[in-house]
């Protein structure tokens, strides 16, 4: 049987690689959703229409990512390991 202890550092363990998992995936949609950015801007005919392609992906870079990629569930994890690491 699991003691204790070695639970909630395996749990903590679980919860930072969930973190990092959650962090890498809304990256990688953001490299996806930057990509068709691209695409509309190799497309457009205007520069009036390029400006506009480029302030959404400003507005997506800023809107986007930042509240999606879960600093906090990452920070969370953090202490939790570190919190664990002091158990004994």
């Amino acid at each position: 049987m699991i003691g204790e202890k070695n639970w909630e550092r395996q749990q903590a363990e679980v919860q930072a690689r969930e973190a990092l998992e959650r962090a890498c995936c809304t990256l990688t949609r953001a490299a996806q959703e930057l990509e068709s950015y691209k695409v509309k801007l190799e497309q457009a005919d205007t520069h009036q229409q390029k400006a506009a392609i480029i302030n959404w992906a400003i507005n997506y870079l800023v809107t986007g990512i930042y509240p999606n990629i879960r600093i906090d569930l990452l920070a969370s994890a953090q202490a939790n390991i570190q919190a664990a690491s002091q158990i004994d």
